[in-house]
């Protein structure tokens, strides 16, 4: 919660204080200043590297919730974006996941091994 610049405190056990500050900023005056900040974090991948299908998990927790509002997460690249739901750009998520598939020692290797041969 430190990290989404969000006062918060342990009183007692820690689930039900988590509950307590949700609650306190969804009655707030502006929950759509911090909210997304929220949410964004909870979802961040990096949080997942060695439990991708968790991270999976979260997300379709997170979607089915979220689709009451009309809003959903979708990962883009390498960044967590809260979107209208439907109003995704599917095109764009896809170029950046190819990009994120290239191991570029692995076309250093190739291109080396096409100079040599050449």
């Amino acid at each position: 919660m430190l990290a989404c610049n969000v006062d918060f405190s342990v009183d007692g056990s820690r689930l039900p204080s988590l509950v307590q500050c949700l609650i306190n900023i969804n009655n707030s005056f502006r929950p759509e200043d911090v909210l997304p900040r929220i949410i964004k974090a909870a979802a961040d991948p990096r949080d997942f590297i060695h439990e991708p299908e968790r991270h999976a998990a979260i997300l379709d927790y997170l979607n089915r919730a979220l689709r009451f509002d009309g809003f959903e997460i979708q990962q883009q690249g390498g960044r967590m974006h809260l979107v209208e739901a439907g109003k995704g750009v599917p095109v764009l998520s896809e170029l950046a996941g190819l990009s994120e598939v290239i191991d570029f020692d692995t076309v250093r290797c190739r291109w080396e091994a096409i100079q040599a041969g050449a």
